[in-house]
């Protein structure tokens, strides 16, 4: 069974390692430290924009140009 995206399988997995450990890695460092209310958020808000340029890597090889599908006009059989 082939793979139906361009995105590296080490990104994937590191996308998913990201999103399942981490996830709960952030919310038990947040109750192991005692964090305020303020750190907490930018604790969540840094968590966040990482995920983001992950995701923002992985969509950019899936875009990239050898991806999109060169443009072939339509042949038609219809003779004036």
């Amino acid at each position: 069974m082939s793979r139906k995206t361009k995105t590296p399988k080490w990104l994937s997995i590191v996308r998913k390692l990201y999103l399942y450990i981490g996830g709960t890695a952030i919310y038990t460092l947040i109750e192991y430290f005692e964090l305020s209310q303020k750190d907490t958020k930018l604790a969540i808000e840094i968590y966040g924009f990482v995920a983001i340029a992950i995701q923002l890597t992985c969509d950019a090889y899936f875009f990239s140009e050898d991806s999109v599908p060169k443009f072939k006009p339509e042949k038609n059989d219809i003779k004036p």
